[in-house]
């Protein structure tokens, strides 16, 4: 967040409408897919290392065997 909070929680601290409709999420630092296992680490922003991607991230997250640059739209 802008006040440097991590965006992607352990658990929803909102209430929910959809509960397992998402499927992938997309930040500046990176992309990330919703599996049964859990959060997958799939791509890395331009210039963001992991350890960024950890240190903003209260979430725990797998790091993909396949992990790339992020790619632009």
């Amino acid at each position: 967040t802008k006040k440097g909070d991590a965006k992607i929680l352990r658990q929803c601290t909102l209430p929910l409408t959809g509960k397992g409709v998402v499927h992938l999420i997309v930040t500046e630092l990176g992309v990330f897919s919703v599996c049964p296992e859990g959060l997958v680490l799939e791509e890395l922003a331009e210039g963001v290392d992991l350890e960024q991607v950890q240190a903003k991230t209260s979430a725990d997250f797998i790091v993909s065997k396949n992990l790339k640059p992020m790619r632009l739209a």
